[in-house]
């Protein structure tokens, strides 16, 4: 045995030391990440009330000036056309052997598809189509959506009153179309208005700021602006971030210096841990290895076992994990 991933708990460091001694030893990335959203929900009960809707103040440029990520990462890119190349390869594969004379049932058992996706493969000519994303329909409100939502900030709520108003503007809908419109409105002056939970609070905090919605980044502006503590705790997280992200164990050492000097005591408490488990971190954040394959197989085992409802044998399960593996 030459490496071994593994969780941060001490019951799992003391047994990969004692069943391999010579072994590397790897803190999965996953898990240290995880470790530290805790050490900042700790640290967002405490200073629970910066996290409170009030006055928003004019966003800091540390956020304000990011640019927006990509869509999609070169990693998801991969995987989607992985999965295409795999639906094309069995999509042929149906066709063929529907063109060699085999029954609909056999073609299920052999590729591993149910009948319905064989009919559907077979009625699908000349080949199999791109899956797209769903998008909403348009509706008639649509092109009064700014007006209505610059009448619903100043106060105006009266559906009727709108209504008269919208259609002085143009608009041919009916009500029932400018009641749904409200009613999404509605919801986000709530969501708005609802104090985030520590648990919220924290994975704002750790999410990359190109990611958060224009609500979120408004309330987290809010509340870095009102407390400096929630300040350091946030740009700590955020640097802790990008060194598992960027794999530079080289940097551990100065941000642990930083983190043991921070007022917070969860996160005076997450810097000790990480030193003591010190060897098997700065091997995850420089080695490739990580548990999460292994993690991706156990989580599909689940998967499948929870599909039978408790009614499967073991050898059912054994089958039914070979046959979509």
């Amino acid at each position: 045995m030459e490496v071994v991933s593994r969780d941060r708990a001490g019951a799992y460091a003391e047994g990969a030391t004692r069943g391999a001694p010579s072994a590397i030893q790897v803190a999965d990335r996953w898990h240290l990440l995880r470790n530290l959203g805790e050490a900042v929900e700790g640290c967002c009960v405490q200073r629970h009330a910066a996290f409170k809707p009030g006055p928003e103040p004019a966003p800091p440029s540390m956020l304000d000036e990011v640019p927006p990520l990509p869509r999609t990462s070169p990693e998801h890119e991969a995987d989607t056309q992985a999965r295409r190349c795999r639906r094309q390869v069995r999509f042929d594969a149906v066709h063929r052997l529907h063109r060699e004379g085999v029954s609909h049932y056999q073609i299920s058992r052999l590729i591993g598809l149910s009948t319905q996706t064989v009919r559907k493969y077979l009625k699908l000519t000349p080949g199999l189509p791109r899956v797209q994303r769903r998008r909403s329909a348009p509706t008639l409100l649509d092109p009064y959506r700014p007006y209505l939502l610059s009448r619903w900030q100043e106060g105006c709520h009266n559906a009727p009153r709108l209504l008269a108003e919208l259609r002085a503007r143009g608009y041919a809908g009916g009500l029932t179309t400018l009641k749904d419109g409200m009613v999404q409105l509605r919801r986000n002056t709530v969501r708005e208005s609802r104090p985030h939970s520590p648990h919220q609070a924290a994975w704002l905090m750790i999410k990359r700021a190109q990611t958060l919605r224009p609500d979120h980044r408004r309330r987290l502006h809010a509340a870095l602006e009102r407390d400096d503590e929630i300040r350091q705790i946030y740009d700590l997280a955020q640097e802790f971030c990008s060194l598992v992200r960027d794999r530079r164990a080289d940097s551990l050492d100065d941000w642990l210096a930083r983190a043991r000097a921070n007022p917070m005591r969860q996160m005076r408490a997450f810097a000790a841990g990480l030193e003591r488990d010190l060897a098997a971190v700065k091997a995850g954040l420089s080695l490739p290895w990580s548990q999460g394959p292994v993690e991706g197989a156990i989580h599909r085992l689940k998967l499948i076992k929870r599909q039978t409802y408790g009614r499967g044998s073991i050898g059912h399960l054994r089958t039914r994990l070979l046959a979509s593996a």
